[in-house]
């Protein structure tokens, strides 16, 4: 499972092998070098995220950008799943009517989307070619037998 963390510096969200714990590593947005966490630490929150406040009366916690009335997102998760989405920084809520399930909406960093999958392409290049000479061998068979 990979480490997760963010830059000191500029607050980018970092994944790393596990290996790497303990040693130094260069953000590669800001070119910060910091000591990469141990696993299993959970990422810093973002220096702008808004740290929940206190309870208000009746239990509802303040901060929630949705108002009052808000729910707390399910905590935890599954430790096995290297696909799961950071933890939340903050008591961000769920509107009432939508229900609490297991779908946490998360956003998306475009940059990390296309350095995680041209990762896993550098790792599985040999599967996505013969998945390329199956379709192709496939789409002659049937040419040829029209």
């Amino acid at each position: 499972m990979p480490i997760e963390f963010r830059c000191t510096q500029c607050e980018k969200l970092l994944r790393t092998g596990d290996d790497t714990a303990g040693k130094r590593a260069k953000c590669p947005q800001c070119g910060n070098i910091q000591t990469v966490p141990a696993a299993g630490t959970p990422p810093a929150p973002a220096a702008g995220a808004p740290a929940p406040g206190p309870p208000k009366p009746g239990g509802e916690p303040s901060g929630s950008p949705f108002g009052p009335g808000g729910q707390q997102p399910p905590s935890g998760g599954d430790p096995e799943n290297p696909y799961q989405s950071p933890p939340r920084t903050a008591a961000a809520a769920t509107p009432p009517s939508q229900p609490t399930g297991g779908i946490t909406p998360t956003q998306l960093d475009m940059g990390e989307v296309f350095n995680r999958t041209w990762e896993i392409f550098k790792e599985q290049w040999g599967a996505c070619l013969l998945a390329v000479l199956a379709v192709m061998g496939i789409a002659l068979a049937a040419y040829v037998c029209w």
